[in-house]
């Protein structure tokens, strides 16, 4: 075979590889990008949530001079070292130790800069102080009561601290009397009560709505026992009413009844006149 030839050959050879090189080429690219599209990496978000010191949630407002101690969180729980808080607006103040106060009612805009996290902010309600009605010795106030019977109510602050010098008026006269704490129905109907704490204008009015039923008796023998559910023929028992509320015999009362020929009513003597059912009232 003569040089040339050999030449000729070569050249061929190069020829042929050179699709085969292409094609390793064209699959390495594509694997090189598979791989990167696989592994590349999301930075985390870098965001500022603005809780309590202890982590807890923020509240969504506070009351006058009350104070609140605040700091940055990452997305993961962890506490943001370096972070700076602002407000905007007069309704609350920030210290040094990141100490909240409420200053006058109104809203009041946190701010928060940290190092290589996107600033937060978040708006804080600053209402007055709440006064908190109870029913005295504990528990709620009844919706209800009836002519005669009282209620005492005391008011206390958000700590749990009773206040001393609120005034209670009604909004209706004639339905309650009020001394003191002292609530009293004496007439049926509806009122609201109000309560204020004069001496000290940070503090708001608590209100409740109370009605006055009218007195409620129960019949029973005049020793006080329960009526027998039955008697015999031409026995007789005598009856009385008593308050439900005070459990005083009440004066004055009428007993009748629809079956006159069960039994017969003299005054507050009942008797058997034949066998059958009877209702009194």
């Amino acid at each position: 075979m003569s040089d040339s030839d050999v030449k000729q050959n070569k050249k061929r050879r190069w020829w042929i590889l050179i699709p085969i090189f292409c094609t390793i080429g064209a699959i390495a690219a594509v694997t090189t990008t598979l791989c990167l599209k696989k592994c590349s990496f999301e930075p985390a978000e870098k965001t500022i949530n603005i809780k309590l010191f202890d982590g807890k949630d923020m509240p969504s407002s506070i009351e006058l001079d009350e104070e609140i101690t605040i700091a940055a969180f990452d997305n993961k729980g962890n506490k943001i070292d370096g972070a700076e808080f602002s407000i905007e607006g007069e309704a609350a103040s920030i210290d040094e130790n990141n100490k909240v106060k409420g200053l006058s009612v109104g809203t009041a805009k946190i701010k928060c800069t940290a190092a290589e996290f996107d600033d937060a902010e978040c708006n804080l309600e600053v209402t007055l102080k709440q006064i908190i009605l109870e029913k005295e010795g504990g528990g709620e106030i009844p919706s209800s009561i009836r002519i005669g019977e009282d209620i005492f109510v005391v008011a206390h602050n958000k700590d749990g601290t009773q206040l001393v010098g609120v005034t209670f008026t009604a909004d209706s006269t004639g339905i309650v009397e009020i001394v003191g704490n002292k609530i009293t129905g004496i007439n049926k109907g509806n009122t609201t009560i109000t309560c204020k704490l004069e001496s000290d204008p940070k503090y708001g009015v608590a209100t409740f709505d109370l009605q006055v039923n009218l007195q409620t008796m129960e019949i029973k023998l005049v020793t006080g026992e329960p009526v027998p559910e039955s008697i015999r023929v031409d026995q007789s028992i005598e009856l009385a009413a008593f308050n439900t509320v005070s459990g005083e015999k009440v004066e004055g009362v009428e007993f009748e009844t629809a079956q006159t020929e069960i039994i017969q009513i003299e005054g507050n003597k009942v008797t058997g006149a034949s066998i059958g059912t009877a209702t009194i009232s």
